[in-house]
């Protein structure tokens, strides 16, 4: 097998592993119980299993768009930017991929203190925050752009689980407290 199609086949594995464990845990979630389920009512494997269609829809989209985007180089392409012939490295694929791994990180801890955040700040407040930062890194930088997706997000999000799904989000500790009810009420959901 050439180095390309090991190539290939590595990128597009662990989109594939990802895919098939989605799937199988999509199956196993359809068995989880619900006592005292009313008619009409969504039972406990409703969420877990639109999340995971959707984790599936994604690793499809993924999958195709490694395949589609992998391409042998031409022999032009190669002896211009190839800096390491023997892994076939160009330099613009090493400086993408430590890029990439500043952000990954960055992402990490970001969805981490956004856990540790929200309990403080109560969930409106830290969800702006966090996607506005999660926005910012993932390469948004105008303005308008930013703020659409963080307040529509936020109350999107705020409707979904208060309003619509009755689950309580963290109100927060302090004056927080306070506020979060304040926007919920002024949103109409509390």
């Amino acid at each position: 097998m050439s180095k390309y199609y090991r190539s290939l086949v590595t990128k597009i594995s662990g989109q594939v592993l990802f895919l098939v464990i989605n799937i199988f845990l999509f199956v196993h979630a359809g068995s989880i119980q619900a006592p005292g389920k009313l008619p009409g009512q969504m039972g406990p494997a409703t969420w877990p299993r639109a999340i995971l269609l959707a984790l599936i829809f994604c690793s499809l989209v993924k999958i195709y768009y490694i395949w589609k985007d992998s391409r042998i180089p031409t022999p032009e392409e190669s002896t211009e930017k190839i800096i390491d012939i023997e892994n076939g490295v160009s330099v613009e694929e090493v400086v993408e991929t430590q890029r990439n791994w500043k952000i990954l990180v960055s992402a990490i801890l970001l969805v981490f203190g956004f856990v540790l955040a929200i309990s403080v700040l109560g969930f409106p407040l830290g969800c702006l925050i966090f996607l506005w930062a999660f926005t910012y890194l993932g390469g948004w930088r105008k303005t308008i752009y930013l703020l659409f997706i963080t307040v529509l997000g936020t109350l999107f999000i705020a409707f979904l689980f208060v309003k619509w799904v009755y689950i309580p989000l963290p109100k927060g500790r302090f004056f927080f407290d306070d506020l979060t009810i304040a926007i919920y009420k002024i949103l109409g959901i509390f």
